[in-house]
This record gives C-alpha cells, structure tokens and sequence, in this order.
C-alpha cells in the first residue's frame, strides 16, 4: 500500500508540474546512457550495470530546474557456485536540480532524485540427475527508490547541453537495499516554445 501511495504522489507531483508550465516555462528533454557500479551486498552479487535513461525538465528559476525521468538497467549477476542471474530495473523518478551559476558555460549542480524502481530478477535453475529441474523463473516487485547526485552542464551548442553526473543510487528493499554509484552522460535540447 505504501509503494502505491507512492507512486500516486509521484504522478500527482508529475501533473501539478505540467499544468503549471506557461508560454514562459523553459522545458528541455534529455537521453543519457548510464553506467552503474554496484556496491556492498549488490556488488558482491552483481557485475557492473549499464542502461539509459530520458529526462523531462522545466526551468522555475534560472537556477533551479525540476522534471521527471525513466529509464531501464540492467546488471549480470557474477556466477556464484556454477550459476548466475540477471537482474533489471525500470526507475520512475521526479527529480530537482540546483545550479550554482547562471546560465552561460560550465554549470555545476547538485540533484536528488525520488520515485520508485521496478525490478525483475531472473532465478538460476539445477537440474539434478533422477529429480528434474529446480528452481529458475524470475522475481519481480517495486520499491522506493532515492539518490542524491553532483553534476555539470556545459553548452556545445545554442540548443543542445552535454549534462554528466554521478549518483549515489539507492533502491531501498525490505531487509536491505541495492546501492550503486552510477554514472551519466546524455544531452539535453529544448522543447516547446
């Protein structure tokens, strides 16, 4: 009921977002490919994940801009005893993102990010001589997902940003949680008037 009630806030926090943009707004869209580096218990379980990731961004002031993002994960588990799994996540998130100058240049900024992960585990199966096949099939649920980030704009045109940033990417699970430090690159370009 609690990841419900969530993603409810989620697309309420969404639409009062669209419905307050004017002819003024500033709105941009970003794509970015994502590297993610999986840590503690996660790590110990999993190679390094790669996916990507869309943006939509309004502009409220000229130093601070707000949006929401999905995008789409995926990990190879390490082979732990002859098997291995996959593991993959579809994130929706709202974010804010803080610059420290004006536009023009080198933008740096800092961001957090809230909403909630999908995730879909694949289970490694035996088959055992005499008994048959045991295990596999896959695992899937949702849950909260949160991170804070340091980053940069940098203009390499009039209309298109080269926008980085690192993560601290943390999918919060009952009796744990799947951290990552992840990575970004993607560029943004204007949309609307």
């Amino acid at each position: 009921m609690k990841k419900m009630f969530l993603f409810v806030c989620v697309l309420v926090l969404s639409a009062a977002m669209v419905s307050t943009m004017n002819a003024q707004s500033k709105m941009n869209l970003g794509v970015g490919v994502d590297v993610l580096l999986p840590m503690g218990t996660f790590g110990d379980q999993n190679n390094l994940g790669f996916g990507g990731t869309a943006q939509f961004q309004m502009e409220f002031t000229p130093m601070f801009t707000g949006g929401v993002e999905a995008g789409y994960f995926t990990w190879g588990g390490k082979e732990i005893e002859g098997f291995s799994y996959s593991f993959h996540t579809i994130p929706i998130r709202v974010f804010g993102k803080y610059f420290f100058q004006p536009k023009g240049g080198f933008r740096p900024y800092v961001m957090a990010g809230l909403g909630l992960s999908f995730y879909s585990q694949s289970l490694p199966s035996i088959t055992i001589g005499g008994f048959g096949t045991v295990g596999g099939g896959s695992v899937t649920g949702s849950n909260l997902n949160i991170y804070p980030a340091v980053g940069f704009e940098y203009p390499l045109s009039p209309k298109l940003n080269l926008d980085v940033n690192a993560k601290y990417d943390i999918i919060l699970a009952t009796g744990g949680s799947f951290s990552n430090v992840a990575f970004r690159a993607g560029v943004n370009f204007p949309i609307g008037s």
